[in-house]
């Protein structure tokens, strides 16, 4: 008897001390997040993205439905979303949209993506930055102010006609001082400084936004306190 109780202890106590300090991630809606609203015909593209709102010159993001002669093709569906960069001057075009109207308190929010090079249509892309990140209120025409741990790549670091895939951006509320009461928006930068002609496209697919509470000490202690009462019960039955 003596025995199956030492067996139970530390399973009880990792059970409520596992309970208290790790969240679970929930799922957060993200409209369109394999770009397959649009359809198109494979090798076909267009410029709407349906629930993305788009910064820049318009005409140079989309949606595209890319055949094997003009890779990366896609991580899921049969779509994917891509961003144009062309000419000689310095500019920046972007997509973005807003996932959750208020903040929740002591929480992570996490962002995985895959994110490609288009082969073909590349020609100096060490002048081009990808960068992905969160961005607190905006308006609907601008995404806002940009806040947490961003991802930053230079394009040409992915090679061409390829997806780099699960790449993250997160933002955390953890000791967060600002007003809770704002949206939260994910958004998307494509840009470069000004340099020689250059023509660069970024692909991006399978965007998933992902929200995990961190329980406040208050809670570690009381599971540390009930792992210990529990500890004293199982002993005194012995």
């Amino acid at each position: 008897m003596k025995s199956t109780t030492f067996i139970k202890i530390p399973l009880l106590l990792a059970i409520l001390l596992g309970s208290a300090f790790s969240g679970v991630a929930a799922p957060i809606p993200v409209t369109n997040p394999g770009f397959e609203s649009d359809v198109q015909a494979d090798g076909a593209a267009t410029v709407a993205i349906t629930g993305w709102t788009k910064t820049g010159v318009a005409a140079d993001s989309g949606t595209f439905n890319p055949d094997a002669l003009n890779p990366p093709l896609p991580t899921e569906g049969s779509n994917l979303g891509f961003m144009n960069l062309n000419g000689t001057a310095a500019t920046s075009i972007g997509i973005f949209q807003t996932v959750q109207l208020s903040l929740a308190a002591n929480t992570i929010y996490t962002v995985t993506f895959d994110v490609g090079n288009r082969e073909g249509l590349t020609t100096r892309d060490g002048d081009s930055t990808i960068r992905g990140f969160f961005t607190l209120g905006g308006d609907g025409t601008n995404f806002g102010s940009a806040v947490g741990l961003p991802f930053t790549m230079v394009l040409a670091s992915i090679p061409d006609g390829t997806f780099l895939t699960d790449q993250t951006f997160t933002f955390s509320t953890v000791g967060f001082g600002g007003s809770l009461a704002q949206s939260l928006n994910i958004a998307f930068l494509f840009d470069r400084p000004a340099g020689l002609a250059n023509v660069n496209q970024v692909s991006l697919d399978n965007i998933r936004a992902t929200s995990t509470l961190v329980p406040e000490p208050s809670s570690i202690l009381l599971a540390a306190l009930g792992g210990g009462l529990l500890l004293y019960r199982l002993r005194r039955r012995e």
